[in-house]
């Protein structure tokens, strides 16, 4: 197979796999969250650690899929990606809400409930992209020939997650008319969709010009 149609194939199972991969941690997330109220009750009382163990364990299984899938392309490339996103997503909660604490009276009043909740999401998951996009471009440099990939790819995984976050919430809180439970099923295939289309794009630009084959 031509290295042309093996980019487009893993564009296609980048979106396949990245919407498999978010709509799975759902259930999963939800499983966890459960056990851990069952099991540990005094962690509801520690946020930070609540944090990290519900929102790791749900970037660690969207971490799995999209590893599975470049492990066919990129036989070296190390489970370590797997925990950039479990890094980046707990950030991403935590920041989203501080800063939803810290500016909520700012927001809401100037630009409405449901734009600012957009905004804070934004916010958050711009940061998580950014870390997520710094800490995965380590792991793939060795492949890299474009001297400006670095940049690329980071931008790229910042703006899929701003995006994702803003039109994914903001769509589910206009349709249900309510913030929480949001319509996770339709948070997550938008965000997934938005982010898996913009970053697999770059991912196929970059198969097609890494430096070693394996």
């Amino acid at each position: 197979m031509s290295e042309s149609k093996r980019s487009k194939q893993i564009f296609r199972q980048w979106i396949i796999t990245n919407l498999i991969g978010f709509c799975a941690s759902i259930p999963f997330g939800f499983g966890m969250n459960w056990l851990l109220n069952r099991t540990f009750i005094q962690l509801q009382s520690n946020k930070i650690l609540y944090i990290i163990l519900i929102y790791g364990f749900v970037g660690i299984i969207i971490g799995i899929a999209q590893w599975v899938i470049l492990k066919q392309y990129l036989p070296k490339i190390s489970t370590m990606w797997i925990l950039s996103n479990a890094l980046a997503l707990p950030l991403g909660v935590y920041t989203f809400l501080v800063v939803g604490k810290n500016t909520s009276n700012i927001l809401f009043p100037y630009f409405g409930d449901v734009i600012a909740v957009g905004i804070l999401a934004a916010i958050a998951s711009g940061l998580g992209g950014a870390i997520a996009g710094l800490t995965q471009w380590f792991l793939l440099k060795k492949w890299i020939v474009h001297r400006h990939f670095a940049i690329i790819w980071i931008l790229s995984s910042l703006i899929s997650c701003v995006l994702a976050a803003f039109i994914g919430i903001t769509i589910s809180v206009l349709l249900h008319f309510s913030y929480f439970p949001w319509n996770w099923i339709e948070l997550a295939i938008a965000s997934a969709i938005l982010y898996s289309v913009i970053t697999g794009r770059v991912l196929y630009w970059f198969l097609l010009h890494r430096e070693n084959p394996a």
